[in-house]
């Protein structure tokens, strides 16, 4: 049996999706040269950076205020639509929930 790398590459099908690496894997490890130096840069910047467990990064915090106020404008958007704009939402709401079982 051929063994292939453990890493994962992007689709050709499509970009958001995620498939296999087809490369062989170096000898006597489980990734491929590509993959093997890409895990060892990541760990090589979380130990020198010293995010250790229950640390984030210093962008962390900015990024999640603007998650929030994001969807705080969106919760917003939604209270202020006319009734006949909620029930149009809540349409097609149900029609996702519908397709997605």
């Amino acid at each position: 049996m051929k063994l292939r790398c453990a890493g994962f590459v992007h689709s050709n099908e499509n970009a958001s999706l995620w498939s296999p690496c087809a490369r062989a894997p170096l000898r006597g490890d489980r990734f491929c040269a590509l993959h093997r130096d890409a895990v060892d840069g990541a760990v090589l910047t979380i130990f020198m950076n010293g995010f250790s467990h229950g640390e984030t990064h210093p962008d962390a915090q900015e990024i999640k205020s603007r998650r929030i106020a994001r969807n705080q404008k969106a919760k917003n958007a939604r209270l202020e639509a006319s009734p006949q704009e909620r029930a149009a939402t809540a349409r097609i709401r149900s029609r996702r929930e519908i397709a997605d079982k």
